[in-house]
């Protein structure tokens, strides 16, 4: 699952997959709070940009592989493709295959990189691909190309003890930035650096940030069991600096209007993943919150 992220923002459906927020929208390149410590790192972006790729299938346990590296034999002899793009990776018990590598273009209204028309073009070609009656590629999709994950081992977020964090920035690749995973890194060793407990985690379309640590006591319930608010520790960290606050979209305030109103999205605790995948999780039940730009309950 991804990390909660987005409660308010990633949502991360559920790390489940980190998807941008919907009606949130950054404002105004406003970065989060004013006099605050954190800023996105100076790191030499060059021109680098997201790499796509078409994840072709994917299958699980030995018959699986077998059946990963058939199929990578036949699309290595279609007409049209490049044989040479054709690539399998095996993670964990998990084999999947792959073609194309494909650069992305930045598109300019939503301030991220998007796959080229011809990896469009390819797709359609690989998912129309026919075996008699079936259609063995008819759910290719265009994903992120996997790149390293990189990061000390003991600020990755699975390492962290208890059972919830509090997010407070989630980083997908922007044109102008490097990598969203180094991305997360800088602003975790920043974090560290300033003596703060903070922790990155990462999958392949995002990262997040995250501060602190809790026990299941985080999150105060009514005696039926529904949460109603966070507990005193989890307020005082929100409100130990404005860095912390909020969760922004990489360091810049999310936005939620409804009406006439503007509120910031506030930071949210999440559950901390101990599942082996490394990929941002889903959030934790929350407790009502009353929107607020200022972060007070």
């Amino acid at each position: 699952m991804l990390v909660g992220m987005l409660a308010a923002a990633w949502m991360m459906g559920g790390c489940a997959e980190a998807a941008k927020p919907g009606p949130a929208k950054p404002a105004d390149k406003q970065l989060a709070g004013k006099g605050s410590g954190l800023k996105l790192p100076s790191l030499s972006a060059g021109s680098y940009a997201t790499t796509f790729t078409i994840l072709c299938m994917e299958a699980a346990g030995p018959d699986g592989a077998r059946m990963v590296d058939l199929m990578a034999r036949g699309l290595r002899n279609v007409q049209g493709l490049d044989a040479n793009l054709v690539q399998t990776q095996a993670k964990g018990k998990v084999s999947r295959l792959y073609y194309g590598a494909y650069r992305g273009q930045p598109k300019k209204e939503s301030d991220q990189f998007v796959p080229p028309d011809r990896a469009r073009q390819e797709l359609a070609l690989i998912r129309s691909m026919a075996n008699g009656q079936s259609q063995p590629f008819q759910l290719a999709r265009i994903v992120e190309t996997p790149t390293p994950d990189p990061g000390p081992a003991e600020w990755n977020l699975r390492s962290a003890p208890g059972v919830y964090t509090l997010q407070i920035t989630y980083i997908f690749d922007k044109p102008g930035l490097p990598n969203h995973k180094d991305v997360a890194v800088e602003i975790c060793k920043a974090l560290r650096e300033q003596g703060e407990e903070a922790w990155y985690l990462h999958n392949d379309r995002i990262s997040v940030v995250t501060v602190g640590h809790f026990d299941e006591t985080a999150i105060e319930k009514d005696p039926e069991g529904k949460p109603v608010r966070y507990a005193p520790a989890v307020l005082t960290l929100q409100n130990k600096r404005e860095d912390f606050k909020y969760n922004t979209e990489c360091l810049q305030k999310v936005v939620h209007v409804v009406g006439n109103q503007r509120t910031a999205a506030l930071s949210v605790l999440i559950e901390i993943p101990r599942e082996k995948k490394n990929e941002p999780t889903a959030p934790a039940q929350q407790p009502p919150q009353r929107p607020d730009p200022f972060g007070h309950r």
